[in-house]
């Protein structure tokens, strides 16, 4: 029964739209409406601000920490922890009490990467700046950085079940990333 509680905690607790929050709190806009309209800590620090922005990105980090801390401490199922953290990053990405809207999910993977494979965020950040020189559209970028994810993951922890577990969360985050890839297959069409 305590696994059930914590997979509905983590799923509750990415319910709570932290740019949406801070936006309306230090600047009253919807960051749906603001910038590329993400829910997320970069569309908050270019749009609203650098604070409201770092608040986000640090809220959203926590939260990450947290599910995965309290699936790992209380959770009776060794999947658990990475279960958890794709539950936080789907309600986080398609909030339905934003009308499906959300971020990208990156915040809430890097703070449960902390608790499950801190080594991780360094091995993405440098795979990042290596597509980076290569695609030179940050966007872009992001989204193939995504799909590597499992492979980086699995090369830091030799867990064959956060591996299996990474590929959900991959799906989750790659998905918000559609339209980058559309725009920059076909850069000359206007939707």
């Amino acid at each position: 029964m305590i696994n059930v509680f914590l997979m509905l905690f983590a799923y509750g607790i990415g319910l709570i739209p932290s740019a949406y929050i801070f936006s309306k709190l230090f600047k009253q806009v919807d960051i749906r409406d603001t910038g590329t309209g993400n829910v997320g800590s970069m569309n908050t620090i270019v749009n609203v601000g650098v604070l409201p922005g770092l608040l986000t990105l640090m809220s959203d980090a926590g939260k990450g920490m947290l599910v995965v801390g309290l699936t790992m401490t209380h959770g009776t199922i060794d999947s658990l922890p990475i279960l958890a953290l794709f539950f936080l990053i789907f309600a986080h990405n398609y909030n339905p009490i934003l009308n499906f809207k959300g971020g990208k999910g990156f915040g809430n993977l890097a703070g449960g990467l902390i608790m499950l494979s801190p080594l991780t965020i360094p091995a993405m950040i440098a795979l990042t700046t290596v597509l980076l020189i290569v695609f030179k559209v940050p966007k872009v970028t992001a989204g193939f950085a995504t799909l590597l994810f499992p492979a980086v993951f699995y090369s830091q922890t030799s867990d064959l079940t956060l591996l299996i577990g990474s590929f959900p969360i991959t799906m989750a985050i790659f998905s918000k990333h559609i339209d980058n890839f559309k725009t920059y297959m076909h850069p000359q069409r206007i939707e």
